[in-house]
């Protein structure tokens, strides 16, 4: 994300909306499987404080993100840590539209937009 505007934007948080009819996004990243694939112990899970927060809602997976401050005419990374998403062997080809918004506490009005990914 970039800042164009000409003050810092205070407590930034990022919401991604990804419609679920074609994906897969984790809530969590797992970890790597023991040596032993039998035998289980502690989390499958691992827990990273930078993996942004992630709920399933009936359609959609929200993607939320806080940024913290955004000092002006400087970018920053949306997400501390690569989103783990997942398409399904349907979506092949298609163009998919997610939506975005980004909001600021010094924001008069939330900022929105699409991005487009085309599976491959």
């Amino acid at each position: 994300l970039m800042n164009d505007g000409n003050q810092y934007l205070e407590d930034v948080v990022i919401k991604l909306r990804i419609p679920s009819e074609h994906v897969r996004v984790m809530d969590k990243i797992h970890s790597k499987p023991k040596s032993n694939p039998l035998l289980i112990s502690g989390s499958l899970f691992h827990e990273s404080v930078s993996y942004p927060n992630v709920l399933k809602e009936v359609e959609d997976y929200i993607v939320e993100e806080n940024l913290g401050d955004l000092k002006h005419h400087q970018g920053i990374e949306a997400f501390n840590e690569n989103l783990r998403v997942f398409f399904r062997p349907q979506s092949l080809g298609e163009i998919l539209t997610w939506t975005y918004t980004i909001y600021a506490k010094n924001l008069p009005s939330p900022i929105s937009g699409e991005l487009t990914v085309e599976v491959i």
